[in-house]
């Protein structure tokens, strides 16, 4: 009896498992804001449901705060995110210029999005374990102009955190 109790317990396990975290996300599971925090700084990307992002990257040591838009790219048969235009800030990328961050080249990142609906991560430099995660959600435009952003002029609302990554 207590041989199949843990038996089922343990397969239980492994499928929730299994379903919350693994495969590739939709392009409407990826819509949304995401942070990855490291030593040198934190990074904020929204993407917007119409293909574009917004980056927001604040250095930790001197405060400085660096702003990008541009636009993104989800092949979700290959399961590759391209972002163009997106500052090259995190340590192990071409183009960051420690010295002056704000010259750091701009460019294009492929990374791989992997979890479904809330629970979206991105690696951006696995030896280093950094990676962006889902902590909001976004909606279609609203009436109201509270906590509204806009991007290539539509107006998108983020409609609140994911639970547990305020």
């Amino acid at each position: 009896m207590h041989r199949l109790l843990v038996r089922d317990v343990a397969l239980m396990l492994a499928v929730l498992a299994i379903a919350g975290c693994g495969g590739r996300p939709s392009r409407a599971e990826l819509v949304g804001v995401y942070v990855a925090t490291e030593p040198r700084c934190t990074d904020v990307i929204t993407l917007f449901p119409d293909g574009h992002f917004t980056q927001t990257v604040t250095l930790h040591d001197t405060g400085a705060i660096l702003k990008a838009s541009g636009t993104w790219e989800y092949d979700a048969a290959e399961g590759r995110l391209v972002l163009e235009d997106v500052y090259n800030v995190h340590h192990g990328h071409v183009g960051y210029n420690e010295n002056a961050p704000e010259d750091s080249i701009r460019g294009h990142w492929r990374l791989r999005p992997v979890g479904r609906d809330d629970y979206v991560r991105m690696s951006v430099n696995s030896d280093l374990g950094v990676a962006f995660r889902k902590i909001g959600r976004m909606r279609a435009p609203a009436k109201t102009s509270g906590g509204a952003s806009t991007t290539n002029g539509h107006q998108w609302t983020r409609i609140g955190t994911v639970p547990g990554r305020e």
